[in-house]
């Protein structure tokens, strides 16, 4: 395992990356309540955020980006948390709190212990964690600052988040769909004994993907991922929250 520091460290990783640019509409919004969730359809969630459309943070898009909005007393942090629905081995992010004494990022496993933690310098720069297994199902930054005016004012921004549960090159998810419940598969291939491969295939035309269906195989992914736990606790978590997402995507499926 080793810190990320630069995005150059992070080009063998298959990665997905969030730019933001997409939600520019959505400025001053809170995730979850005004905003939404709207990466719940790529298994990334945020917490205490809110939507920065004109932050130009030093990144590769520049423009928009999820800001903090939780200051903790102890320290005077900005805090800014995320989380998947399935595990990742690598992550990594452009940041921004000008006014912070340094940036500490923690890497959190499925029972939500402390994986890996990592000081950054304040200011501006790149952050995350590379893993020798996805193992990374929450990312939790704190910034200290010297008062509270200086947290209020600089904030943390996070930009171009980048996320990857597997090299590139390596073959593709595989997972079976659990028997008894209802499911779309598109952009898949059937496979012997009941399941599908997800990925490029080469076959079509598909249907397009809606955000519903994207919800559905990723929460089939995410109980494949609970049966391989020895950890109780986080294999019914993980169910949990696969219940929830499948039963959120079908209620919006039989709105329609």
């Amino acid at each position: 395992m080793s810190t990320i520091s630069n995005p150059s460290q992070v080009n063998r990783f298959a990665f997905t990356t969030v730019s933001f640019e997409d939600i520019a509409s959505l400025d001053g919004d809170e995730f979850g309540y005004k905003a939404g969730q709207p990466y719940a359809n790529l298994g990334l969630t945020f917490h205490a955020a809110v939507v920065a459309a004109k932050a130009q943070l030093s990144s590769t898009s520049g423009g928009v980006a999820a800001r903090s909005a939780t200051i903790y007393t102890q320290g005077l942090q900005n805090s800014l948390f995320w989380t998947f629905l399935t595990p990742q081995r690598a992550v990594g992010f452009y940041y921004r709190d000008t006014k912070a004494t340094s940036l500490t990022v923690g890497a959190l496993d499925a029972s939500w212990n402390l994986l890996e933690e990592a000081s950054f310098a304040g200011g501006e720069g790149y952050a995350g964690f590379a893993r020798d297994s996805a193992d990374i199902v929450g990312i939790r930054t704190l910034a200290p600052h010297s008062s509270f005016q200086d947290a209020d004012q600089s904030r943390t921004y996070v930009d171009d988040l980048s996320f990857a549960s597997e090299l590139k090159g390596e073959p593709r998810f595989k997972f079976k769909i659990p028997h008894g419940i209802s499911y779309i598969v598109l952009g898949g291939i059937p496979a012997g004994g009941g399941g599908i491969v997800i990925g490029p295939s080469g076959v079509g035309p598909w249907p397009p993907v809606g955000p519903e269906q994207r919800q559905i195989l990723v929460a089939a992914s995410l109980l494949t991922s609970a049966e391989a736990l020895d950890d109780a606790r986080a294999r019914r978590r993980l169910r949990s929250l696969a219940s929830s997402l499948l039963k959120s995507s079908q209620e919006k499926i039989s709105r329609r």
